[in-house]
């Protein structure tokens, strides 16, 4: 079977991963592997970033937020917008991104009904309704462009 053909948009400039940019970090540790939280980049040098995450504590005081050195294999810049009609196109099987607990977490479609859109994160084993708000196309970074498999392209129509 041949691969499946992929949507791309305008490339990415080849300079966005730079001192105070705001990205997103694909997390490896246990309980988070998978998502992505969004980050802003303080260093750059030798295959990796310091990255400051919003969405965690430096320690339980809470007086700081979290910095990690991160590889830059694990570091995007911020995927571009969902098409205007994007919530209407949302169908069951479709691999999208919710947020949930300050991060982008990989969920797939299961159905749709008067109280919101049924996900499940096959990772973690669950599944719950959400609101559509929460929701976005599952992109992947590549090289330096974002791209989507067929799958999700009538998301994207304007």
């Amino acid at each position: 079977m041949p691969p499946a053909k992929t949507h791309k948009p305008a490339p990415v400039p080849h300079d966005w991963l730079a001192p105070e940019a705001i990205v997103e970090v694909t997390m490896e540790d246990p309980g988070l592997v998978g998502s992505r939280y969004p980050a802003r980049v303080l260093q750059v040098r030798a295959g990796k970033a310091l990255v400051e995450f919003p969405a965690f504590d430096e320690d339980e005081k809470g007086e700081a937020k979290l910095k990690e050195w991160v590889a830059c294999t694990l570091v995007a810049p911020p995927p571009p917008p969902p098409g205007a009609d994007f919530v209407r196109r949302i169908k069951a099987g479709q691999p999208l991104d919710l947020w949930h607990e300050d991060g982008w977490w990989r969920v797939t479609v299961t159905g749709r009904g008067a109280d919101g859109i049924s996900v499940a994160a096959e990772d973690y084993g669950a599944v719950r309704t959400v609101d559509a708000s929460c929701l976005r196309p599952r992109w992947q970074f590549v090289g330096a462009e974002w791209q989507v498999d067929d799958t999700l392209r009538p998301l994207l129509r304007e």
